[in-house]
């Protein structure tokens, strides 16, 4: 992901910002820097300068002081910027200076935005400051995302994780919690960044607090010296109502507590892991309700597990196809409603009695009896790796992502 003028045009510190171009022309400009133009395009020095201090990607900011006798230098100007291929120009426009609607056309035909900067208090020195704190955010953001996804895949022995972890944030303390968030709907890669900004502000309360982009989400790492209370609940008591509000858009899910940066593996699969089967009725999904779901996602890439499974599914599977059933799907709502009844019933929208019924048809075709304790758990892990697997793949292809295969430890 990259800066571009659609990022900045859309900070609420710069709202007052004046697109005098068409509205289309350069959003998607790419951003790689910003620079004043002060004495570049003066008559003696011009040919010196205005081709080493503008570069590709630059965004111009001036007053045009040189050209408040000229109007016509103007014109000049925007020329030489556009054949540097830079992304845009703000003119502080204390002079009051008249951009023609000529050099408006030109800029238009040359996807080349101008904006008037309303606001004659912005310094140049903090618009330019923060441009390249943007950057840099942002390039830390993308950037951390993937080098934590590389390490938590290649380190053996937790040194990587450790330097990376430091890198990241030094501010990062020994316990901590990973909490993912998930899309349910994926935004438009241009918009990651306006995103990574809100959550940053919802959710860095502190300096021992990071965010990074993640597996087409976001993977935020709360730590702490010592919390006074182990329970997650507790912990992420300061987070709740912004997590109430964020709940529409993702599915949260919260690792265990974590003691030890050499196992942030471990936190961050949790995390990830969870939201796979997180749930729109929850405002966050914890690890460790998860039960036996969390022998399921440990060993899910285990051969013989996925065997058992079908000697239970793949059973079921041929019933409904050759006979019109819903067996399987009545299997997973009732193993997803912890064998209640009732609240399966209400998740199928299907009366209690036509369950039972099911069930026990579907027990006949298993050999199994699924109201039977000891049948239970074998179907229900049968069931759970199925469904794991199900939403796993779903996930490779909403997201267009390859899972790595590194294990929970």
């Amino acid at each position: 992901m990259n800066v571009c003028i659609k990022n900045i045009y859309s900070m609420s510190k710069y709202s007052s910002l004046e697109l005098i171009t068409e509205k289309s022309v350069g959003m998607n400009n790419e951003i790689t820097g910003c620079g004043i133009l002060d004495y570049e395009f003066e008559d003696s020095v011009k040919n010196r300068y205005q081709y080493t201090n503008f570069y590709p990607g630059i965004i111009i900011v001036t007053s045009f002081l040189y050209a408040k006798d000229n109007e016509f230098l103007l014109m000049d100007a925007i020329k030489t910027m556009i054949n540097q291929k830079c992304s845009g120009l703000v003119n502080k426009n204390v002079y009051q200076l008249e951009i023609s609607s000529n050099i408006i056309k030109y800029a238009n035909k040359n996807n080349f935005p101008i904006f008037i900067m309303r606001d004659q208090s912005i310094l140049f020195q903090d618009f330019i400051f923060d441009i390249h704190k943007l950057i840099e955010k942002h390039a830390s953001t993308s950037y951390f995302g993937k080098k934590i996804e590389y390490t938590l895949n290649n380190d053996d022995n937790g040194k990587s994780i450790i330097e990376t972890l430091q890198e990241l944030n030094p501010f990062l303390e020994t316990v901590f919690i990973a909490v993912y968030f998930r899309f349910k709907k994926l935004p438009k890669e241009t918009e990651i960044f306006g995103i990574v900004n809100e959550l940053n502000d919802k959710l860095v309360f502190s300096e021992k607090d990071s965010i990074v982009y993640y597996k087409k989400g976001f993977l935020l790492v709360h730590s702490a010296t010592l919390f006074e209370n182990l329970n997650i609940d507790d912990i992420l008591k300061n987070y709740e109502s912004v997590l109430v509000d964020l709940a529409n858009d993702f599915y949260i899910s919260v690792s265990d507590v974590c003691h030890d940066i050499k196992f942030f593996g471990k936190a961050v699969n949790e995390a990830f892991y969870t939201s796979l089967l997180a749930q729109d009725n929850k405002v966050y999904c914890k690890y460790g309700d998860l039960g036996t779901f969390k022998l399921v996602i440990t060993c899910k890439n285990c051969f013989d597990f996925e065997k058992f499974s079908q000697q239970f599914t793949d059973k079921l599977v041929e019933h409904d196809l050759e006979f019109g059933t819903e067996f399987l799907e009545t299997a997973l709502s009732y193993i997803l409603s912890n064998g209640d009844l009732e609240e399966c019933s209400l998740k199928m929208n299907v009366h209690i009695n036509t369950i039972r019924y099911r069930l026990n048809n579907l027990s006949k075709v298993l050999n199994y009896n699924i109201f039977n304790k000891s049948d239970y758990e074998q179907i229900s892990i049968a069931i759970k790796i199925h469904y794991f697997k199900i939403k796993h793949d779903e996930f490779e292809r909403l997201y267009g992502l390859k899972l790595q295969n590194h294990y929970i430890m």
